[in-house]
């Protein structure tokens, strides 16, 4: 099972946003032991003008992501909202493998 999560954010503050998703969010959600790894994509399209697009996906099980859901995903959350406030869009994606 993977979570991901797509970013736009702001072209003039992307690369602050960037050395602090990997320096201390990402970290962060790793601590949760909720998740076995992770990995952060710049994405290339579908573009959106003044923003600059990322995608963070996080390996994991559907009980450890249930957990993550209910006791540590609002506060990590809010965090990010509070730092970025108006400055980012969003999207949040459950996945789970069907195979080749």
């Amino acid at each position: 099972m993977k979570y991901t999560v797509h970013i736009y954010i702001e072209e003039s503050i992307a690369q602050e946003w960037l050395d602090w998703m990997m320096r201390v969010h990402i970290p962060d959600v790793m601590r949760t032991r909720c998740f076995d790894g992770s990995q952060i994509n710049a994405l290339v399209e579908p573009h959106k003008e003044g923003y600059k697009g990322f995608q963070i996906q996080y390996n994991t099980t559907r009980e450890r992501f249930a957990t993550y859901q209910s006791d540590f995903a609002e506060r990590l959350q809010q965090e990010h909202t509070n730092r970025y406030h108006g400055r980012f869009l969003a999207l949040r994606f459950v996945l789970e493998s069907l195979g080749v």
